[in-house]
């Protein structure tokens, strides 16, 4: 199943500072990859967006040039809004190739994931800033089913790096 997926940044980046004072929290390693990246081990041929922090974006668009930063394309396709801290995916790629309805994903009353399908999208321009994805959501809540996921997220640099060694083996 192709998707256009998201990254984006929750306010949980700041727990990662000093490392993502000067960038975003998705391009951190815990093994070779960053974990945007490891997206594309769950879905293949989906295309990938970044969105960050107005302050870094100049930098993660000068480090990262073959992906969009900040600008989001839709198309024909369902897009996965993805929390950049994800750690692991666990049942969240049976879980989108699953559904049936856009559906909001939550670890522990934390959004992990965000799946808007096509129909959901068809109020939003074809190009759009995450700030009107954010605002289109805040009104379609209710239109959105809630489901539990056993994805992880991480929450403190130390915990990417207790993961290194098995994160170096996966990737």
């Amino acid at each position: 199943m192709a998707l256009n997926i998201v990254f984006f940044e929750d306010d949980k980046y700041n727990q990662f500072h000093p490392l993502t004072h000067l960038r975003p929290v998705f391009t951190l390693r815990s093994g070779i990859l960053p974990l945007y990246k490891r997206a594309e081990k769950y879905f293949p041929e989906s295309a990938l967006t970044l969105t960050c922090r107005t302050q870094v974006a100049l930098v993660l668009t000068d480090l990262i040039k073959d992906i969009p930063v900040n600008i989001i394309k839709k198309n024909d396709d369902d897009m996965l809004l993805l929390n950049g801290r994800i750690r692991d995916y666990n049942d969240l790629p049976e879980l989108v190739n699953k559904a049936e309805h856009s559906t909001i994903y939550y670890n522990n009353d934390e959004i992990a994931a965000v799946l808007l399908k096509h129909d959901t999208l068809k109020f939003l321009p074809s190009i759009a800033t995450i700030n009107e994805y954010n605002d289109y959501l805040s009104g379609q809540t209710d239109n959105l089913f809630d489901f539990h996921t056993t994805a992880t997220l991480y929450n403190y640099c130390w915990e990417s790096m207790a993961d290194v060694e098995k994160e170096i083996n996966d990737d």
